[in-house]
C-alpha cells in the first residue's frame, strides 16, 4: 500500500488544474495549425484567454460524481453530460445524436463515428481519473475506459487509459521516463499506443533539435485530422521527452509542434504538474492566468477557484480510497462520508451485434443480457416492444444459469408492406420475476439511409481530347494497349459535367431503363464497397426521397465528397465540388431547407470519381444555442423512403 500526505496530493491536484489550465491557454492560438512554428518561450502568452473543453468537461465530470457517487456508469456519465455540457462538435455531436438515438455507451463512441471515434475528445480528460485513483493505475484506466467509450473508440481510448495511468503514478514516480514507461503496461502490448510510445521513444533518444525530430514524428505519425489521437499522443510524448521537465520548454515545443496544440499542451502541463508540484509552474504565467475557472459550461463551478476544484477533487479521491483505491492511504486527510450503491437485485442491457441500424432488407438481431440473484431454472417474464408495425421476434421467457445470468436474441424487422423508415426507433425491454420486481432497458435503432443507385458509368477514352474513339475508328480498330502508354487499358475516364443519363428525368422520377438497385447504409457513411464491387474511376447516381416528421425551418444539409461530386435537391444544384479533397461535411445556403410535415423531398447526388474507392459523408443539421446542456446537432426527425 502507498502512502501520501494529504497535504501533498492536494497540491499536486492544484498544480495538475492549473498546469492544465495553462497549457489550454497558451496552446488554444495554435490549435490546428498543422505545421512546425519557429516560435520563442517569450511569444507563447496569448492576447486572449479563451475556455477549453480539455478542463471543461473534466469540471462537469466532476460535478457528475459529486452527484451520482464515484460507482458511476458509462451512462450515466452520458446522461450528466447531456444534461449539462452544452459541447456538441465533431465527436461530441455524434455522441449527442447517438444518445437521442437511444443508442447508449459503448455503442455511443462508434456507432456512425468513422472519423472522429480515433480524435482526441477523451484523452484530454484523462487527468480526474488517475487524480481519483491515485497509486492505482490499473483502477484509473478502468474509469478512463468507461468514459471514453461515451464518444470514441479504438486508440482513443487506449490513449486516455494512458494518461489517467500516468497520472495516477505521477504521486509516486518523479522520473518523467519511468513514469512513461510504467504507464505503458496499461495499454494493449502491440497495440497502436505501443508503438507510438516506442518510436517516439527512440527518436528522441536520438535527436535534440526539435525541429529534426518533429519531422520524423510527422512522417511516422502524421494525419490530416489535425485532432487525430495518435499524431497528438505522439507530439505529446515529444514534447515532454524533449521538453526535460521544464514546463516552459515542454510548452514550446507543443506550440511549435502544432495540430492539437491546446490539447497537447495542457495534457503535457497537467503531468509535469502532478509529477512536481506547484514549483514547476512559471509564476508570472500563473499571475497572467488568474485564479478562476473560466469554464464555458453553465454549471455551479463555472468561476471557481482553481483552489476549490483542486479542494473538491480531492475530497473525492479520499472517498475513492474508502470505496475502490486499496492501493493507497492519505494522512492528516478530512473525513468524507463514503457512498456505496446497493447491487440491484436485476438488471437488464443489450448488446448490439452487428449493427444499431434497422433495415428494410434484413432483420437486426440485438442481445439482450440478464444478471440477478435469482436461482439456477427460475423463470422470468421477457417482454419487448417497439414502434408500431415492426416485427419483433423474441421468447416470452427467460431461465436463469446457474451463474444467475442469462441471455436471448432479439430480431427485429419491417414487413415488406412497410414504405418508410424513420430514422429513430426506440424499444423497450423489461424482464419481471411475477411479484412485481421489474428490470427495464431501453435501446434504440437508427433507421438505414435509403438510396437507388445508378450507376456504374464511365468513358473508356479521354473524350475531350478525342472526339471519336482512337480505338474504334475509321483509321484502326485496336486494343488499347498496344498503343503508346498503355493507359487506357489499365483506366477509364469520368467528367463530372457529362449527363451519362438522362438527369433531367432523374431529378423528377425514377429511370427503371437504367437498372437502378437499393442500398441501405446504417449510419451517414457511404463508401464505394457499400455500392458494389465495381473497382475503377466511375460515375454514380444516388438517388434518396425522404421527409420530416414536423414542420422544422433552417434545416442544413450537408455532403461531404472526397471525389468530385454534384447534389441536386428538389431539381436544383445546390451543391459543386470539382476536386478530390479530404472528406468534409459542408454546406451552404442553397442547402438551406423548410420542411414541413409529410412534404417529400428528392436528393440527387452525383459522384465522379477518379479513384478505385470513395467516401461521401452526408446528413442534416440544425443550429441550437444552449451554453445549459448537450442538443444533438443533427436533425433526427427525418424519414427515409424505400430504395
Amino acid at each position: 500500500m502507498k502512502k501520501i500526505d494529504y497535504s501533498v496530493y492536494r497540491n499536486r491536484i492544484l498544480a495538475c488544474w492549473t498546469g492544465k489550465s495553462l497549457g489550454g491557454i497558451i496552446g488554444a492560438p495554435y490549435e490546428c495549425h498543422k505545421q512546425f512554428k519557429p516560435a520563442a518561450v517569450e511569444q507563447l502568452w496569448p492576447k486572449v484567454l479563451y475556455p477549453n473543453d480539455d478542463l471543461d468537461i473534466q469540471v462537469v465530470y466532476l460535478e457528475a460524481l459529486q452527484e451520482k457517487g464515484l460507482e458511476i456508469t458509462s451512462f450515466e456519465l452520458a446522461e450528466y453530460w447531456m444534461e449539462h455540457c452544452f459541447y456538441v462538435c465533431c465527436e461530441y455531436g455524434i455522441f449527442a445524436d447517438n444518445f437521442e438515438h437511444k443508442i447508449y455507451p459503448p455503442y455511443s463512441g462508434i456507432w456512425n463515428n468513422d472519423w472522429h471515434q480515433t480524435s482526441m475528445g477523451c484523452p484530454i480528460r484523462s487527468e480526474i481519473w488517475g487524480i481519483l485513483c491515485a497509486g492505482n493505475p490499473a483502477l484509473a484506466a478502468e474509469y478512463a475506459a468507461k468514459d471514453g467509450c461515451l464518444d470514441h473508440g479504438k486508440e482513443s481510448i487506449e490513449i486516455e487509459q494512458f494518461w489517467s495511468a500516468a497520472a495516477s503514478l505521477a504521486f509516486f514516480e518523479s522520473d518523467l521516463e519511468t513514469l512513461l514507461e510504467k504507464s505503458l503496461a496499461f495499454v494493449p502490448a502491440g497495440s497502436l499506443a505501443d508503438r507510438i510510445y516506442r518510436s517516439i521513444k527512440t527518436i528522441c533518444a536520438g535527436e535534440n533539435d526539435v525541429f529534426a525530430a518533429w519531422r520524423k514524428v510527422i512522417r511516422q505519425w502524421g494525419h490530416r485530422n489535425a485532432t487525430s489521437a495518435k499524431t497528438n499522443f505522439a507530439l505529446t510524448l515529444m514534447a515532454l521527452f524533449l521538453g526535460k521537465n521544464d514546463f516552459r520548454k515542454t510548452m514550446q515545443v507543443c506550440v511549435q509542434s502544432g495540430w492539437d496544440a491546446d490539447c497537447t499542451a495542457a495534457t503535457a502541463g497537467a503531468l509535469l504538474g502532478l509529477i512536481h508540484g506547484t514549483p514547476v509552474l512559471p509564476a508570472d504565467w500563473c499571475e497572467k492566468m488568474g485564479k478562476t475557472l473560466v469554464c464555458a459550461c453553465e454549471i455551479p463551478h463555472q468561476f471557481a477557484s482553481l483552489e476549490t476544484f483542486a479542494d473538491e477533487t480531492a475530497l473525492l479521491g479520499v472517498e475513492m480510497a474508502g470505496l475502490k483505491n486499496s492501493e493507497i492511504r492519505f494522512s492528516g486527510a478530512p473525513a468524507v462520508t463514503v457512498r456505496r450503491r446497493e447491487k440491484p437485485l436485476m438488471e437488464l442491457r443489450a448488446e448490439y451485434l452487428q449493427t444499431a441500424a434497422l433495415f428494410f432488407g434484413k432483420p437486426t438481431e440485438v442481445k439482450l443480457v440478464f444478471t440477478g440473484k435469482y436461482a439456477a431454472g427460475k423463470r422470468l417474464k421477457l417482454s419487448v416492444t417497439g414502434p408500431a408495425g415492426l416485427n419483433i421476434d423474441c421468447p416470452s421467457e427467460l431461465a436463469v444459469s446457474v451463474a444467475g445470468a442469462a441471455e436471448t436474441l432479439v430480431r427485429i424487422s419491417c414487413p415488406d408492406s412497410m414504405q418508410w423508415m424513420d430514422s429513430r426507433n426506440f424499444f423497450r425491454a423489461s424482464v419481471s420475476d411475477g411479484t412485481g420486481k421489474e428490470a427495464v432497458c431501453e435501446f434504440g435503432l437508427q433507421g438505414a439511409r435509403q438510396f437507388s443507385v445508378y450507376g456504374p458509368y464511365w468513358d473508356m477514352w479521354d473524350m475531350k481530347k478525342y472526339p471519336v474513339c482512337p480505338y474504334d475508328c475509321e483509321e484502326q480498330t485496336c486494343n488499347p494497349g498496344n498503343l503508346p502508354g498503355f493507359r487506357d487499358a489499365m483506366d477509364m475516364y469520368v467528367d463530372l459535367d457529362k449527363p451519362y443519363l438522362n438527369e433531367a428525368g432523374l431529378l423528377a422520377g425514377p429511370l427503371p431503363e437504367e437498372m437502378p438497385f437499393a442500398v441501405e447504409i446504417g449510419g451517414n457513411h457511404l463508401y464505394s464497397r457499400d455500392l458494389g464491387s465495381f473497382q475503377g474511376t466511375c460515375c454514380y447516381y444516388l438517388v434518396r426521397t425522404i421527409r420530416s416528421q414536423a414542420d422544422l425551418d433552417g434545416v442544413s444539409c450537408s455532403l461531404g465528397s472526397d471525389v468530385p461530386a454534384k447534389m441536386w435537391i428538389d431539381g436544383k444544384e445546390v451543391f459543386r465540388q470539382e476536386q478530390h479533397l479530404a472528406l468534409l461535411g459542408t454546406g451552404n445556403e442553397k442547402m438551406r431547407l423548410d420542411l414541413r410535415k409529410g412534404e417529400e423531398h428528392r436528393l440527387v447526388i452525383k459522384v465522379a470519381a477518379r479513384a478505385d474507392s470513395f467516401e461521401l459523408r452526408y446528413g442534416f443539421s440544425k443550429v441550437t444555442e444552449t451554453r445549459k446542456r448537450a442538443i444533438s446537432p443533427y436533425v433526427g426527425s427525418i424519414s427515409f423512403r424505400r430504395g
